[in-house]
């Protein structure tokens, strides 16, 4: 299902209204704010990279209800030309907050997944 709204970078995404379930992927100078966003709103999944050894890492996987470590680096494709692109040069961890988000997220076979609600730390 194509998304209802999609912001770019031209327009200020966190002081736009979201609503249901959303998707980020956030800029990476400013991951934490983002997170905590998509965390607030409380539907949704965000990429980012696999940054396990940051503050932002642990606050965000803390509150998220699925976090998804992916196998093998993710293949992007350019948006300008439509044909594959690089890989970043990092893991990428995917986490998911909502029922919804998350059984989605759980069922994707992007790589190995856990549900953090039995997961202390």
């Amino acid at each position: 299902m194509p998304a209802g709204a999609v912001y770019t970078l031209a327009d200020d995404g966190l002081s736009s209204p979201w609503r249901g379930l959303c998707w980020v992927n956030p800029p990476y100078d400013d991951t934490r704010t983002w997170l905590q966003r998509l965390a607030d709103h409380g539907e949704g999944i965000a990429l980012v990279f696999a940054r396990t050894d940051t503050k932002w890492f642990h606050e965000a996987a803390k509150s998220a209800d699925l976090v998804c470590f992916t196998s093998g680096r993710i293949k992007f494709i350019d948006g300008r030309t439509m044909q594959p692109g690089g890989s970043p040069g990092a893991g990428s961890v995917f986490l998911a907050w909502g029922a919804t988000a998350a059984a989605a997220l759980g069922a994707s076979g992007l790589g190995l997944c856990f549900h953090l609600d039995s997961i202390s730390g």
